[in-house]
């Protein structure tokens, strides 16, 4: 039997078990593979035909005393009632993603923003350290055609530096972590859990 309650608005259920459902949802092939399910058991009311709800109903009446006909309209009565549960409940989860996605979309811009903010910058970063070498060449070239001597330069200092080269790197650790914070969020739909940004905010 396919369950027709919709867990996810129910209050009673667990927030482990909510997260596991919206996680199946968001796993490709769970959903191909219940999707199968589906066709397999449409299929197989269709291979029963009537012939097979009736003979159901016909091992009910038996049973119970109650005639074929009335346990047939018992059973369709039944089935109707929770088409329409599973109908209703679907519609106010849609309702609910929906206010939800109204609530953050001032967030999610924000997140979005920074998100390709943070994806320049780190090219940006990612190209300097690249040429940290040559850079530091390319200093000391023009300190030698400016007539320092080595031990001057030395003194001076050339740019950048290895601290300078430390730095940039912890930099682009810290706002690679931040964009996957970040785009963990963007990608949360429907509930869109705003402890997945661990205490980041983006930057308003």
């Amino acid at each position: 039997m396919i369950k027709t309650k919709n867990l996810l608005v129910d209050e009673a259920t667990p927030a482990e078990v909510k997260a596991a459902i919206l996680a199946a949802w968001r796993e490709p092939s769970a959903v191909r593979a219940a999707e199968r399910v589906r066709e397999a058991l449409s299929a197989l009311v269709d291979a029963a035909g009537v012939s097979g709800v009736l003979q159901e109903a016909v091992i009910a009446s038996l049973e119970s005393g109650a005639s074929v006909v009335d346990q047939l309209r018992e059973r369709e009565l039944a089935i109707r009632a929770e088409v329409n549960v599973a109908l209703t409940e679907k519609n106010t989860y849609k309702t609910q993603c929906a206010a939800r996605e109204k609530e953050v979309q001032p967030l999610l811009n924000r997140c979005v923003s920074e998100i390709l903010a943070l994806g320049g910058k780190n090219k940006s970063i990612e190209i300097a350290i690249s040429q940290f070498g040559s850079a530091r060449e390319a200093a000391r070239q023009r300190y030698e055609k400016a007539g320092f001597s080595a031990e001057e330069i030395e003194a001076i200092g050339v740019k950048p530096t290895k601290e300078d080269l430390a730095a940039m790197k912890q930099e682009l650790v810290a706002n690679r972590e931040r964009q996957a914070r970040l785009e963990r969020f963007t990608k949360s739909a429907p509930e869109y859990p705003e402890h997945l940004l661990d205490g980041v905010k983006a930057e308003t």
